[in-house]
């Protein structure tokens, strides 16, 4: 009766760690954002649906390939840089998540995802390093936030062509103004010649 007692605990024990492993799996399959670990050289160990979707193959085939391979060769050696960073800076604490760090790059595709990452280490008893990944894609963001800035660029350029044209007009007014001055001036200056030379003649008169 002992026996059957613990043999029956066992199996509740059991079949409650199957269901938080169920529950898991699908927290982490289907989440929105993309989901993944790696080893502490970026080699894609887990990888959830969305993560796939972003990085364009499915998951059998991005399983042990690094995940530098699906950033634009520009940034490869930018994020490799950024994956030694965050494991040398991590704490030597097994089951210990820290510091997450967050990064953005581009992913090859046609056309090209932005895409936002974090990035937290975990150490298990063995020692073994993981990171885990969180991939959003900001791809219409970016785009917006471009736009935005370009839109801004235009508007400082319309307003300082505008200005250069005002500033013209000005110079052109401020021109005729000196003509026109200068004209009054002279025939001020006449007026008052013809004044003089009609006093002198009504003097010799």
């Amino acid at each position: 009766e002992a026996l059957h007692e613990q043999t029956q605990k066992l199996s509740e024990a059991l079949q409650r760690a199957e269901e938080e492993r169920r529950r898991y799996l699908d927290l982490f399959e289907f989440a929105p954002d993309g989901y993944g670990v790696t080893d502490e050289q970026g080699v894609i160990i887990e990888a959830n649906r969305a993560l796939c979707r972003l990085l364009g193959s499915d998951c059998t085939g991005i399983i042990g390939k690094p995940l530098a391979v699906f950033i634009v060769v520009e940034q490869r050696r930018e994020v490799i840089a950024f994956i030694a960073r965050t494991v040398r800076d991590s704490p030597a604490v097994s089951d210990v998540i820290g510091p997450v760090r967050q990064t953005e790059f581009i992913l090859e595709h046609d056309p090209p995802l932005s895409v936002s990452a974090r990035c937290g280490v975990s150490q298990n008893t063995e020692g073994n390093v993981r990171l885990l990944w969180l991939l959003r894609d900001v791809t219409i963001e970016r785009s917006a936030e471009e736009m935005l800035k370009q839109s801004e660029r235009d508007l400082e350029r319309a307003v300082q062509e505008k200005t250069i044209e005002l500033q013209e007009r000005l110079n052109e007014l401020e021109g005729f103004h000196d003509v026109a001055v200068s004209r009054e001036l002279r025939l001020m200056e006449l007026e008052n010649k013809i004044k003089a030379l009609e006093r002198r003649l009504s003097g010799e008169r």
